[in-house]
């Protein structure tokens, strides 16, 4: 069952023997641990594997001490278990016992006897490793830094709990060089807290009045179009392909959501009965997808083939598709395209603003138009702001709202009502958004669009395909986050698909700067060109955590690997820049530079947001011998809901 506890004293030193006892699956030898063998059958088999021939394997039953031999050819897999040692041995024994079982152990071989002084050093080393007791509350330090503290959405939410552990053992004696977790692995302070799904579960996307168009993966009559725009025409709907330009599927009807997380990660899908199968297009030229235009209530896709440029409009005649395909030059509305057309939402809406008036900082809370005729819902996913001062803000669900008069322009009064209009829809799950004097740029799961408003009226009236060069996925959890730019006007993003990404100016070229990132929601950028990237604790991802890339230092073809979805190459992953502990962030969202003169000392230094706790982080940051290092500070102040975004406003100079 284990080695020779007359000859331990031996092999092994004291340190190494206690340490057994408290951590028996620790250092176990292979010798010493059990094989666990699934058989074809569906039955299981434990045991130590005592011979291997061929043909067969031998085990032994450790509690009755029967071999049996199995066919090798009767067993689907095989791997090897823990020790039958038991864990906490030790906690069942007083002080004195455990003392006593060391002795035992280490005076087993007379050569090695101890004195009492070095046996008492080996029993303090083994019971100064188990955690001390500590008991907190969860109320802030100081409630009136957290005005939200006890809210709804914060009620098992633990503060400043660091803060207290680390006073409570600097002013008590204490003889244990290990703290308590807080049930950290379970219950309400797990990852999930005080949710799970049936809390995510909603329908609200389905009751929500769709538009006549929809980006998403598209599931439909057996076939899955990851970069899927489906279309309303009449009472049918197509399916479009941008990858192929094919229109892959005609159906009588509309579409609809699931309910499992709100409708995001089960696509987008058919909703009524297959009409037509349109025939493969064959093209033989180089093509390339451009985008759409919204006019007068209709689609019209623009692509190019060769050097061509088409304009395509989806037409439906007694349920089967009618190709109306024109060159540019000789559509009817090629030159009226680019003037914009009437209005698709004219409508407006106020929301209130209440100021704050917590220090050193006050959050003010500008309200959603959450209220609207068409029932979408707001999960905010991108902000952006115009030179003017206007705000662009996205939504998982495929709106781009744009956001008037909330802002106090110099000599002027703080306003009381921000002004809200809806700019574009159908995105696919925009996550990222940055407007710069190039455009209003948006990351979505399928491509980098830049939308333009010709008539200057509030609507989108043409959604570009700026650059669609990286990988996407049709996996329900593969959101790509976060979007910024370099002074070289390259654009960054976070894929959890492919990793760190970078396109290129131009939007040609898509370069993987970094892997192994577990729901990277986010992206950040120093102006030095360091790219920091957030994780979220899980698989192989101790815990949450903000990785940094350096691109412009890195001399291999062999991009980074921060460790999601297991080792490569038998090699350890690459450091983080920062680790979270779970009750100051389960689940991280993205990072914001704090330009310089803005918020006194915290200028030219990293703002982390976290989407688990609502709430921001002072990234403070180091290097030595090359790798990237740091800590976070919490800063006073929560949100109402999980931060994952934020932007810097050019004129009133505030973090919104």
């Amino acid at each position: 069952l284990g080695p020779d506890l007359t000859t331990i004293a031996k092999t092994r030193a004291p340190e190494e023997i206690a340490a057994a006892i408290l951590w028996p699956n620790k250092t176990v030898e292979d010798k010493h641990r059990i094989t666990i063998a699934q058989l074809l059958d569906g039955t299981t088999v434990r045991g130590y594997k005592m011979r291997e021939d061929e043909g067969s394997i031998t085990f032994r039953d450790p509690a009755t001490a029967v071999d049996s031999v199995i066919a090798s050819s009767d067993i689907d897999d095989m791997r090897l278990g823990l020790s039958l040692m038991p864990e906490e041995l030790l906690a069942a024994l007083s002080p004195r016992q455990q003392g006593d079982l060391l002795r035992f152990l280490l005076d087993a071989d007379d050569s090695r006897a101890l004195s009492i002084a070095e046996a008492d050093e080996v029993l303090k080393y083994a019971t100064t490793h188990r955690p001390q007791k500590f008991s907190f509350i969860r109320d802030p330090l100081r409630t009136e830094v957290w005005p939200s503290w006890q809210s709804n959405v914060n009620r098992d939410r633990v503060y400043d709990f660091y803060t207290k552990q680390a006073e409570h053992f600097r002013q008590h004696p204490h003889s244990s060089v290990l703290a308590p977790a807080p049930e950290l692995d379970g219950d309400k302070y797990g990852h999930w807290g005080n949710q799970n799904e049936a809390t995510w579960q909603g329908n609200e996307w389905n009751e929500a009045v769709l538009g006549n168009l929809q980006c998403g993966v598209f599931h439909g009559d057996g076939i899955t179009v990851t970069r899927g725009i489906c279309v309303r025409v009449g009472e049918h709907s197509v399916c479009f392909n941008p990858d192929r330009l094919q229109y892959e599927l005609v159906w009588k009807g509309d579409l609809k959501f699931s309910d499992v997380r709100h409708g995001f990660l089960d696509g987008i899908q058919q909703d009524g009965p297959t009409t037509d199968r349109p025939a493969a297009r064959e093209i033989k030229e180089p093509f390339r997808f451009l985008g759409f235009y919204r006019h007068e209530g209709e689609v019209i896709f623009a692509y190019r083939i060769g050097d061509e440029e088409f304009l395509d409009t989806p037409r439906v005649v007694d349920g089967r598709l009618q190709q109306n395909i024109v060159s540019r030059g000789e559509h009817p509305l090629g030159k009226a395209l680019v003037r914009g057309g009437r209005g698709q939402w004219p409508e407006t809406f106020e929301t209130e603003i209440k100021l704050g008036d917590e220090t050193p900082f006050a959050i003010d809370t500008i309200e959603l138009p959450v209220e609207n005729p068409w029932n979408v819902p707001l999960f905010g996913g991108g902000l952006g702001f115009s030179a003017s001062g206007s705000a662009y803000y996205s939504t998982m669900t495929g709106e781009v709202w744009l956001v008037k008069n909330f802002f106090a322009s110099p000599g002027k009064a703080q306003p009381t009502k921000a002004n809200w209009r809806k700019f574009a829809d159908g995105l696919h799950q925009p996550l990222g958004l940055l407007v710069d004097d190039e455009g209003i740029f948006v990351m979505c799961r399928d491509k980098l669009v830049r939308l333009h408003d010709y008539n200057q009226d509030g609507e989108a009236d043409y959604y570009e395909c700026y650059a669609n060069c990286f990988q996407t996925s049709s996996s329900g959890h593969d959101y790509i986050c976060g979007l910024e730019r370099d002074a070289q006007r390259n654009f960054y993003s976070a894929s959890g698909n492919q990793g760190a990404l970078k396109i290129s100016a131009d939007g040609a070229v898509a370069t993987v700067l970094a892997t192994g990132f577990r729901n990277p929601d986010g992206i950040g950028l120093y102006p030095d060109g360091v790219v920091t990237i957030p994780c979220s604790e899980g698989d192989w991802t101790p815990a949450s955590m903000i990785c940094a890339v350096q691109p412009q230092r890195q001399s291999s073809d062999e991009p980074q690997f921060f460790g999601h979805r297991g080792p490569k190459n038998n090699q350890a992953p690459d450091l983080p820049m920062v680790y979270l502990p779970r009750l100051l962030d389960n689940s991280a969202g993205g990072q914001v530079f704090v330009p310089p003169g803005h918020w006194g000392p915290l200028g030219n230094k990293i703002l982390h947001l976290s989407y688990g706790m609502g709430s921001h982080f002072l990234v403070l940051r180091d290097e030595v011998a090359g790798q990237m290092q740091g800590a976070v500070v919490p800063l006073a102040g929560e949100f109402l809901a999980g931060a994952h975004r934020g932007r810097f406003h050019p004129i009133d100079g505030q973090l919104y």
